[in-house]
């Protein structure tokens, strides 16, 4: 799904953010490259204790946009 999604709109997987509120969310950074953002709202707060090494962990949506803005 991410690499026809990639082709069709021309993006650049390794140099994208995965956020979500589950690991699953961003666990596809691992293996497509970028950065995975777990944010703790919603399922997240339960999720943080099984964050891929290498994926980020911030409070909220916000912190996530602070992050990618940051270029982090």
């Amino acid at each position: 799904m991410y690499r026809q999604a990639a082709a069709e709109l021309r993006l650049d997987l390794a140099n994208s953010y995965y956020v979500g509120d589950r690991v699953l969310d961003v666990a596809p950074a691992r293996e497509l490259g970028g950065v995975g953002v777990l944010v703790r709202t919603g399922c997240g707060a339960d999720e943080a204790a099984r964050v891929p090494p290498g994926a980020a962990v911030v409070d909220d949506l916000g912190g996530a946009a602070r992050l990618i803005l940051s270029g982090a």
